[in-house]
């Protein structure tokens, strides 16, 4: 074996359920699916509205970023 397959072979590290994160799960309540669904609404009439023409590109970004911050959807990365 060469030395640069050594080298990576050295490099591997194991992964177990010790080795991980530790991260809380996130709940979906009731209020949570509502704000998503009122930031899916409020996205929907945002992409009508640049569909329409009456509305930029740049304006668009701007309106998704309030709706974000608005809305704090559970779901925003998932949606995008």
């Amino acid at each position: 074996m060469m030395s640069a397959d050594m080298d990576q072979i050295n490099n591997v590290k194991k992964v177990t359920a010790d080795s991980l994160p530790k991260i809380n799960p996130r709940c979906m309540t009731k209020e949570a699916m509502q704000k998503d669904f009122d930031y899916m609404m409020a996205q929907k009439m945002t992409q009508a509205l640049l569909n329409n023409g009456l509305i930029t590109n740049e304006e668009f970004d701007k309106i998704t970023a309030k709706n974000e911050e608005k809305f704090s959807p559970f779901m925003a990365e998932l949606m995008q």
